[in-house]
């Protein structure tokens, strides 16, 4: 102490016989004036210019020399601040978001500290608690004012001045809350407007209330506004309100002079509290000076109406200085444990709502995006996939769109529908594989199930690959079936019809079909053998029938080709041409008319089929025949119904 009071002694006496001229001391004046507006940048500037004059003068008296210090000693402070002011700025978010429990925003923000502390390796630190930097930089501004107040005359009367002045002061509105249809603003700023222009040290000034808060303050300094008046208030359950009233200097628009917080049920009375506190605050502000410290002042109401008042002074003490990194490491391990139970609060309510699939993967994401952060302690993914393995294995073969394929592709086996079945169990994969995709969060079990169920259904795919093969992929094929004739026929014996031609006549036959491929699965060529028992149709004459004839014999032999196309796995459809001879025999005419006809004639055909793939393969062709045998005449639909017999 002793030391200190010789050490002012001298610098006062320096100072008072510095042989500095008025340009230069100006020049330090204009700093002094930067670091109470708390702009620290202006003020390193100039100190820094200053000094650097200083620095050059080889011969500075002990007078010169000891404010040659001083400013070195500010250069040191100021060039601290300035570096560890982008830190300070993200900590001045903390206390909202502590508010606000934004835990997760919070831990982002101690590690992006973090980050930046190692880069610009800083070690010991002060003021980290509450609104940071403040009181840094209240620390640097005392002590300069404390030094000015023993060695500036010139100083002190600047004060008094500042202090007697008359305070302009602007309301800048509220950050509102859209639930609140009230017109909450509109009543306090005519209070604020009333209390002020009461006082004879204030003068009110309205002032721009549109653009960020930051633009405001910029506007209200610019216009020459002292203190300004802004803040918030927000809904709370139950019909209640917390209301938030700060008062600031947009000079140093950092700190908080007077904060006013009530927290009450919505009406008027709290206005009348509000009032009260504006009328106290500004009381305390009437010899307010940003020249030199102001301690800031907390007024907060509940529900009794009783207020509590707290001081924050402003101290040239330094105060404690922690290590930043180990300290941001403690914050983050705090936050991390809140974190870390905040999420297994969720996951266990997520799964107590509904054991489902979606609920198992939001579960299992939580976990997942908690781990992927750079936090010391994880939820263990593992052990919740273990615990509930059973359920979700159960959820995904047993109650999902799987259980439903698989049994329709067991039943398509059975019944020899191959294709089906195998497309049941190819989309039984699929529906595997998205729910993999989609189900990130239970990724590991699904992939699991895949790995088992592949190897069961790949099984079943191999057998049932090997009955299409049997079915689809035989290039030669023997088919058996019988036949059924809807053809016009009629004789013809000069000018009279023996047989009308509306008549239709039809009959059963055997028949054989060998087909081969010509061009992959697509072109065949056949050969196809037909035989027809007992051929009878009516005889007639002018629209009188007097007899009917008997065909015993009627045999086809036709070759053609037909061209295949893929309608479904268990269905080929495909068009066909065929050519070739007809034998015809007709061995009695009743009525006492007798007539024998028996010849070879031509027969041509085209039509469709359709080939079902089943267990065993039939087919179904519909044809057109025209033809001539003799006087035979051959014109007519006929039906095909086959069964595949042989296939190599």
């Amino acid at each position: 102490m002793f030391k200190k009071l010789i050490w002012v002694f001298v610098l006062v006496f320096s100072i008072r016989l510095s042989a500095l001229d008025e340009k230069l001391i100006n020049r330090i004046e204009e700093a002094d004036q930067f670091l109470f507006s708390r702009n620290m940048e202006e003020a390193f500037k100039n100190y820094q210019e200053v000094y650097d004059v200083l620095k050059q003068d080889k011969k500075l008296s002990t007078s010169d020399k000891i404010i040659f210090e001083e400013m070195e000693r500010s250069i040191k402070e100021l060039d601290f601040y300035i570096k560890i002011q982008p830190i300070y700025q993200l900590l001045n978010q903390i206390p909202e978001l502590e508010d606000e429990k934004a835990y997760q925003k919070e831990w982002e923000i101690y590690k992006q500290i973090e980050q930046m502390a190692l880069d610009s390796k800083i070690g010991l630190v002060s003021y980290l608690e509450g609104l940071s930097g403040q009181g840094l930089a209240s620390q640097i501004i005392l002590r300069k004012v404390e030094v000015l107040k023993k060695v500036s005359a010139r100083f002190l009367d600047k004060l008094e001045k500042d202090k007697k002045r008359k305070k302009i002061v602007s309301f800048l509105g509220f950050q509102k809350d859209p639930k609140i249809n009230f017109n909450i603003e509109e009543f306090i700023g005519n209070i604020i407007f009333q209390t002020v222009s009461a006082e004879s040290r204030f003068i009110y000034q309205e002032s721009s209330k549109s653009g960020s808060m930051n633009k405001m303050f910029l506007k209200a300094r610019e216009s020459g506004v002292d203190l300004v008046l802004s803040g918030k208030y927000k809904s709370l359950p139950k019909e209640r309100i917390l209301f938030t009233l700060f008062v600031i200097d947009p000079f140093v628009s950092e700190k908080k002079l007077i904060e006013i917080r009530v927290e009450t049920k919505m009406g008027f009375e709290i206005f009348d509290a509000v009032e009260k506190m504006i009328n106290d605050a500004l009381s305390r502000l009437k010899n307010y000076s940003r020249l030199e410290g102001f301690d800031a002042v907390s007024f907060y109401q509940k529900d009794d109406g009783k207020v509590e008042t707290s001081i924050k002074k402003e101290t040239t003490e330094k105060n404690e200085k922690k290590d930043l990194i180990l300290y941001l490491q403690q914050k983050m391990d705090e936050l991390e444990n809140k974190i870390r139970d905040e999420k297994i609060f969720e996951i266990k309510s997520i799964l107590q709502e509904n054991q489902n699939l979606k609920n198992f993967h939001d579960a299992g994401e939580i976990i997942l995006r908690f781990n992927q952060q750079s936090y010391q302690k994880k939820i263990p993914y593992k052990d919740f996939i273990l615990k509930h393995k059973k359920e979700i294995r159960k959820l995904i073969l047993n109650e999902s769109e799987i259980k439903r394929l698989e049994e329709k592709a067991e039943k398509n086996w059975e019944q020899g529908f191959y294709g089906n079945a195998l497309e049941e169990i190819e989309g039984a994969e699929k529906v595997l594989k998205r729910m993999r995709e989609r189900y990130t969060g239970i990724k590991d079990i699904i992939v699991e199930i895949e790995k088992i169920q592949n190897f069961k259904w790949d099984e079943r795919k191999n057998n049932l690959e090997n009955q299409l093969n049997i079915a689809l992929k035989w290039k030669k094929n023997l088919y058996f079936g019988l036949s059924y004739q809807f053809e016009k026929t009629y004789m013809t014996n000069e000018d009279i019809v023996l047989l009308s031609a509306d008549k239709l006549s039809g009959n059963f036959g055997g028949l054989f079909l060998f087909r081969s491929d010509l061009a992959g699965n697509d072109l065949f060529f056949n050969v196809e053998l037909c035989y027809y028992l007992v051929r009878k149709a009516n005889l007639s004459y002018s629209g009188q029938s007097y007899g009917e004839i008997q065909n015993n014999t009627d045999i086809d032999a036709l070759l053609g080709i037909d061209y295949t196309f893929s309608v479904f796995s268990f269905l080929d459809a495909g068009v066909n041409v065929f050519g070739g001879v007809n034998y015809s025999r007709i061995t009695n005419l009743t009525n006492s008319v007798s007539t024998h006809l028996e010849g070879f004639g031509y027969k041509v055909s085209g039509g469709i089929f359709f080939e079902f793939l089943l267990y065993l393969p039939v087919r179904l062709q519909v044809l057109y025949d025209l033809g001539e045998t003799g006087s035979l005449k051959h014109d007519g639909v006929r039906l095909e119904f086959m069964g595949r017999i042989i296939g190599f």
